[in-house]
This record gives C-alpha cells, sequence and structure tokens, in this order.
C-alpha cells in the first residue's frame, strides 16, 4: 500500500515540475548568399555560395528564368544575355543576389574553308567561324590585302581578278583569321607585242616586252622572225638588234596570238624633251581606251574642242630656240581656260617624224611641200593641256608610212590619246576616253590627201588611214557604241580651203555622219571659221555640227585664217541614265603674230587685258546663232 502511494506522489511531482518549467522553441532557420552580385557568362553552371543553419530547407528561385535558373541543390545556369535576381529562401529568411548574364564571348577565329589557288574570275564565299561558334559579337569582316587581285565584297564574296597573291582577312571582337591565296590563269586572253611600231638605231638592241593578258600569265610557245634579216635580227628571247637603215617587219606568235609590226633602223632621233615629260591626267585602260579615274566629278563633263594645229616654217623660225625650239608661248593666254576643261582635244595638222626634214628646212619631198615638225612641238600641247588629238588630215602623208608611225610613236612617247591614223591593223579605229564617268567616243577621218598618200599602197592606206566613206563611219559609230561609247564625237577634214561657206557635199556628209549615229561633228581643213549649226537625224536627235573649227594656231597670213575658237561642250547624265549635251557654246580668239603666233581668247581675262572686241564680232557673225558666243569661262 505505501508502495502505491509513493508512486501517485512522484507522478504529481512530476507533473507539477514540468507544468512549471518555461517552453523553449527551436531557433528559425537563417540563410545568406555569400555574393550580392554575380556577371556569369551565358551557357556557364556555378554553384552558388551560400549559408544556413538549415541547408536542407533553402528554396532557390530566379526573379526570370529567361536569364538564369536555379536547381533544387543550389546551382545557377546561366541561360540568356540580361539580369535577374536569385533568391534563397529558409523559412522566413531571404537573401538575394542581383545576377548579370551576359553573352559568350569569343575565344577564336578560323575560316570553316581555306584555298591556296583560285583561278582567274571565279568566286568563292569567305566563311569564318568563332568559337565558341553561338558567341555573341557585332558581325565578322572580310578583306583583301590587295582588292586588284583578290576583291571582297560587303556579303565575303572573293573574285580573283588579276595573277598575284592576296592575303584574305576574316576579323571579328578583336580576333583574325587569315589565308594566302594564289590567283592564276589556265590561258591567254591576248597577247601582243605592246607597242604598234619600234625604232631603234644600227647596232642597239631593244629587248621586246610582250602585253599579256592577264598581266603575269606567262605564255609558252613564243616566237619572233623579222622579214628582212639584212636590217635587224631577232632571237627566241626577243632580243631585236638593228644591223642597218632601214626597215622591216617584226612577227611574233604565242598560243595562236600572232602580229606584225614595223622596225625602223636608223640614225635619226627625235629632239628631246624640253622638259620632262609630265604625267597625264589619263592613263590607258585598253586599246584606245582611256579614263581620268582621279576625278571627284562624276557624270558631268566639260570638253572642249578645237581645230587646226599647224606647225609651218614662220611658227618653226619664231620657236627657235638655240639647237632646238620652243613653242609654249603660243599658248600662254589658253592654257588656264584648258585647265578648267576634263578633256581637250584639238587636230594634229603635222607630222612629228623625226627622220624627215622640217618645214623649216624647206626641203620638197617628191616635188610636195612637207609639213612636218620637231617633237617639241609636242612639249607644246603638254604645256597647253591637250589630252587627245586627231589625225586624219591631208598632211598626215607628208613623211609617207614613215611619217606616221613615227608621228603615232611620238604621241604614244609624250602621252596623248590619238586616232585618225593607225600603226597596225589590230589599233582600234577609234577612242574612247571615259572623262568623269562618261565614255565619250572620238573618231576622225579625211576627206583629202595632197598627193603624199600616192607613196603608200592601196591597201596602206585603208590600214593606216582613217579616209571617209558613209559605210567606214557608219561601222565605226556601231562599233564605237558596242564598245560602250555614250557620246560620239566625230571629226572630219573637209570643205573647201579660206572660204566661210559651207559646201553641198559637206553638208551631205554631214547628214550623213549624223545619221550614223554621231552625237557632234567637228569640221575641220578650210583653214577659216564656218557656221555652226543643229542637223536632225534619222533618228530624231539633234546633232550639233561645226562645220570648220578653222585654225588654232598657225602662222597663215589672213585676219579670216587668225580667227579661231574653242568650243565648249558640257555632257551631263541625266535621271534616265542616258548621256546628254546640256550646254554648248564657243570662246572667240585670234592668233597674235605680234606676240608669239599666241592663240588670243577675246575674253580679257584670259588675253593679259587684250580687248579683242571687234574680233569676236567678227567671228559671231561666221559662226552664227545656233550657239552662243561665250564671255567668261
Amino acid at each position: 500500500m505505501k508502495k502505491k502511494v509513493y508512486l501517485l506522489v512522484l507522478a504529481l511531482a512530476m507533473i507539477l515540475a514540468a507544468a512549471c518549467t518555461k517552453t523553449e522553441e527551436a531557433p528559425a532557420p537563417t540563410v545568406e548568399l555569400i555574393y550580392e552580385e554575380m556577371n556569369i557568362e551565358a551557357g556557364s553552371d556555378v554553384k552558388l555560395d551560400y549559408r544556413s543553419d538549415d541547408m536542407a530547407s533553402v528554396k532557390f528561385s530566379s526573379s526570370d528564368e529567361n536569364v538564369a535558373r536555379v536547381s533544387a541543390d543550389g546551382y545557377l545556369s546561366a541561360i540568356g544575355e540580361g539580369e535577374c535576381e536569385i533568391t534563397a529562401e529558409a523559412g522566413e529568411s531571404k537573401a538575394v543576389c542581383r545576377v548579370t548574364v551576359y553573352s559568350k564571348a569569343v575565344k577564336a577565329l578560323a575560316f570553316a574553308e581555306t584555298k591556296d589557288k583560285l583561278l582567274l574570275g571565279e568566286s568563292f564565299a569567305l566563311s569564318a567561324l568563332t568559337t565558341p561558334t553561338d558567341a555573341k559579337h557585332d558581325g565578322i569582316t572580310y578583306s583583301s590585302s590587295d582588292p586588284d587581285v583578290i576583291s571582297v565584297d560587303e556579303t565575303g564574296m572573293a573574285t580573283a581578278n588579276m595573277i598575284g597573291k592576296a592575303v584574305l582577312k576574316a576579323e571579328c571582337s578583336g580576333f583574325t583569321a587569315e589565308m594566302e591565296v594564289e590567283t592564276y590563269a589556265d590561258h591567254a586572253e591576248s597577247i601582243s607585242l605592246g607597242t604598234y611600231f619600234i625604232s631603234l638605231k644600227p647596232g642597239e638592241e631593244k629587248q621586246i616586252s610582250l602585253a599579256v593578258d592577264p598581266v603575269g600569265y606567262a605564255p609558252s610557245g613564243i616566237s619572233f622572225a623579222v622579214s628582212d634579216e639584212d636590217i635587224a635580227s631577232v632571237d627566241e628571247t626577243g632580243k631585236l638588234t638593228g644591223l642597218k637603215e632601214g626597215m622591216t617587219t617584226l612577227h611574233f606568235s604565242a598560243e595562236g596570238f600572232e602580229e606584225n609590226i614595223f622596225v625602223s633602223v636608223t640614225e635619226d632621233e627625235p629632239h628631246a624633251p624640253l622638259s620632262e615629260i609630265a604625267k597625264t591626267r589619263f592613263i590607258k585602260l585598253g586599246n584606245n581606251v582611256i579614263g581620268n579615274p582621279a576625278s571627284d566629278e562624276m557624270n558631268t563633263a566639260d570638253i572642249l574642242l578645237v581645230g587646226d594645229l599647224m606647225c609651218l616654217r614662220v611658227q618653226q623660225m619664231k620657236a627657235e630656240s638655240g639647237n632646238t625650239y620652243n613653242f609654249n608661248k603660243s599658248f600662254k593666254y589658253v592654257k588656264d581656260i584648258f585647265a578648267k576643261a576634263d578633256f581637250v582635244v584639238g587636230n594634229l595638222e603635222t607630222c612629228i617624224a623625226y627622220s624627215w626634214p622640217l618645214t623649216i628646212d624647206e626641203k620638197n619631198v617628191d616635188g610636195y611641200p612637207n609639213c612636218n615638225g620637231p617633237a617639241t612641238y609636242l612639249d607644246a600641247l603638254r604645256y597647253a593641256g591637250f589630252d587627245a588629238l586627231v589625225t586624219a588630215n591631208n598632211h598626215c602623208c607628208d613623211a609617207n608610212l614613215l611619217g606616221i608611225l613615227q608621228t603615232n610613236e611620238m604621241l604614244d612617247r609624250y602621252g596623248f590619246a590619238h586616232t585618225g591614223t593607225f600603226s597596225n591593223k589590230e589599233e582600234s579605229r577609234f577612242l574612247i576616253a571615259e572623262v568623269n564617268g562618261i565614255k565619250v567616243g572620238i573618231l576622225s577621218y579625211t576627206e583629202y590627201f595632197n598627193g603624199k598618200h600616192r607613196a603608200l599602197s592601196a591597201e596602206e592606206q585603208q590600214l593606216y588611214i582613217n579616209e571617209y566613206s558613209k559605210e567606214k563611219v557608219e561601222r565605226d559609230v556601231k562599233a564605237a557604241r558596242e564598245a560602250g561609247a555614250e557620246f560620239i564625237i566625230v571629226y572630219t577634214h573637209w570643205g573647201t580651203e579660206n572660204t566661210h561657206s559651207v559646201s553641198s557635199t559637206q553638208k551631205k556628209h554631214a547628214q550623213e555622219i549624223a545619221d550614223a549615229g554621231a552625237d557632234l561633228i567637228a569640221g575641220s581643213h578650210p583653214h577659216v571659221l564656218q557656221e555652226a549649226d543643229y542637223l536632225s537625224a534619222k533618228d530624231g536627235r539633234n546633232v550639233l555640227c561645226i562645220y570648220s573649227l578653222g585654225n588654232f594656231v598657225s602662222s597663215m597670213g589672213s585676219t579670216a585664217n587668225n580667227d579661231t575658237v574653242i568650243l565648249s561642250i558640257r555632257l551631263e547624265r541625266g535621271e534616265d541614265g542616258k548621256i546628254g549635251l546640256t550646254e554648248a557654246g564657243y570662246i572667240a580668239g585670234r592668233v597674235n603674230s605680234r606676240d608669239d603666233y599666241a592663240v588670243t581668247p577675246t575674253i580679257p581675262e584670259y588675253a593679259n587685258g587684250k580687248d579683242n572686241a571687234s574680233a569676236a564680232d567678227r567671228i559671231a557673225g561666221v559662226m552664227g546663232d545656233a550657239i552662243p558666243q561665250m564671255t567668261e569661262y
């Protein structure tokens, strides 16, 4: 009994003790993220660094799972570029980390495909890949170390243009990939001797250099031969040797191409240039094609045309200076006018044949006086600012065939573009000048000879001189159009000397030339001015025709012989892309025999203050009112 009471009392005591003891609750869990901000690359996984007194209870969340996600065990996965907040929770405790996810960076760059050779004319698409491939960047750019060899467009298309080597480059985010590519040709487009005439002295040697298209191609099977081995010899390497004075023909062939040119062996040589021949503003672009790529103006061209550039005996006497000749003063008043134009053309009515007597020597050849000037006359024409010269006229044969060849040789040496007479059959029958992006065709014909042409056979006359015929003009204009000419100027040597009257034949031929497709006709030969007029071509075009531009410089004596004009035209490309003649006029002038035979404009600004009002009125009376006389330029 006592034992039971004892146990009961003990139980009650324990209950009372428990009731009297204060209850102690377990502490709430806490969480802490070690970093409040994180920057992480897209695609990366990072274990979050956090602390909690109840790690198992921590839960994670992202404010934008398109930017970053967090696994239950605290691994952060960067998904896409942007910002979000990562929250860690344990009970009532929260911790926040601001996460910035940035795009994958480029770590390397390489071409997907490489080439070491590329055939001329072929193209291939450049493609470079980044590492990683899904790295974000602003784009891959492609370029070439030499665009003339291999050009690369904005899409990365590489095209082989000429033989050579170029390094193609890809660039992205500071990384570079490169490959060197060599271009090659499997055949030649053309192989020629690169010149139409060779002159050398007895005992002199010249190495023949071939003109090969494409440049850099090495042709095979080359052979050379001369028609008269007593005059000159040539070996298998193309070394030409003059043996004795005379003319021979050099024949060349290679890979199906062949050519014949004249070789002159002579002790004679031209007068030395008065000064170093300056670089021309036009460069040769092809067979009788020139251009001025340095021009800042495009689609507008200001062109000047003048008449007969004579080099007569009295002019040569006036120009004598020691053992040479200086004609520069004849152009001292017009050179500033010419400098303002984009293209200047004149009719060279003299030979420049150094193996022939000069006009000043007063030696008749075959019973006829000869028009032949020293090479330094070309110094003066370069000083004046001429870019091109036409050469088909009644004095082009004054030094026979050799004179034609030597004249063209000297024109080439002085850097003049020229047409009208030719040095071989391969030479184009017209000139194309790309002036400020406008392709201007120049054609030159003569209707007269002075008897000297009989020294040439009928075949040679057809080959080396542009003699006028309706069919020839139609053929040449068509060919010039097909070659890209957008505006065609035809110089024609016609009419009757020393008369202002236009003949019925001139009018007939002018209409033929207009109907053939010419856009402007410039006449020469009368040595005096003749009227300007507009002709209606059969296709409805208005074609400006100046029947005679007169002498531009000469020592001929009459007032009419000394009146001259500079024809000024402006060509412009319209909104339809076609070229039109938008302005035409002329600057009147006189040749002053008392002032070095200087061409003196009637505009006092260019005439050293000289007033030529009477000449201006007289010239206006001849030219008519089809185009205006210009009082400023």
